[in-house]
């Protein structure tokens, strides 16, 4: 239901307080503040999809991509990776859940077929689906969808929303960071630092599962960008959990 005045009802306890969003934001009993429970939502789409070539084999390991990452992060997830419309997918983490672990294993399993992604961080005013990531609403789900707009508009791998959360300046500055660098990496970085930092593969593991020397792996990893990027990354998980609490 959404509201569209702002009104207070007070009472000997303390005082119930409606936003025009539609939903209980805060509420005061004797002078303690509960707060609402908040979520991360990500919404992903592919990145000029239009001109990606032999569709329905596209379609195709993206599903299977999802259901592989819904398996693994099956007890990490509020709602698992789901494709929604299009060539897009959602997908519902509590704020503390592993983002960039599982971003990082989808891209892998779709071979870094180019994603762009908007993350939320709000209510959800549903009740939760815990079986697909679809059929709820709320702030969370907002927020996702204006970042991911804004990721779209200014041409960010990553763009980040939460209504009022401190830190959001700061953590879409090192989100677009990480953008900027990783436009450029090529295949086989990618593919090292998914294994490297995300399956904690040693140099010579990643040589033969790439087919790549070691050598050519082992100047990969030295760059300070590669581990850089996934400290900054740590870091952004840091930022949006301490913005919820």
């Amino acid at each position: 239901m959404i509201f569209f005045v702002i009104f207070q009802h007070y009472n000997s306890y303390g005082y119930i307080k409606i936003m025009c969003s539609g939903y209980i934001r805060s509420k005061t009993t004797r002078g303690v503040m509960a707060q609402e429970k908040l979520y991360i939502v990500i919404i992903g789409d592919i990145i000029r999809s239009r001109l990606q070539q032999e569709r329905a084999a596209l379609q195709k390991r993206f599903q299977t991509a999802l259901g592989y990452s819904a398996l693994k992060f099956a007890d990490k997830v509020i709602s698992p990776p789901t494709l929604t419309i299009g060539d897009e997918f959602q997908v519902v983490l509590p704020v503390d859940g592993p983002v960039f672990d599982l971003l990082a294993q989808f891209e892998f399993s779709m071979n870094y077929i180019p994603f762009r992604y908007g993350f939320g961080l709000g209510a959800i005013a549903t009740q939760i689906n815990r079986k697909a990531a679809i059929g709820m609403d709320g702030p969370a789900f907002y927020n996702a969808r204006e970042a991911l707009e804004s990721a779209r508009k200014n041409g960010f791998i990553y763009h980040f929303k939460g209504a009022g959360a401190p830190y959001t300046q700061s953590i879409n500055l090192l989100l677009h960071w990480v953008s900027l660098r990783r436009a450029s990496w090529k295949l086989l970085k990618k593919q090292s630092y998914y294994l490297y930092h995300h399956r904690g593969m040693k140099q010579k593991d990643i040589a033969r599962r790439l087919e790549v020397s070691q050598p050519a792996v082992s100047k990969i990893i030295r760059d300070p960008a590669f581990g850089l990027a996934h400290e900054t990354a740590k870091h952004v998980e840091f930022l949006w959990k301490g913005a919820s609490s």
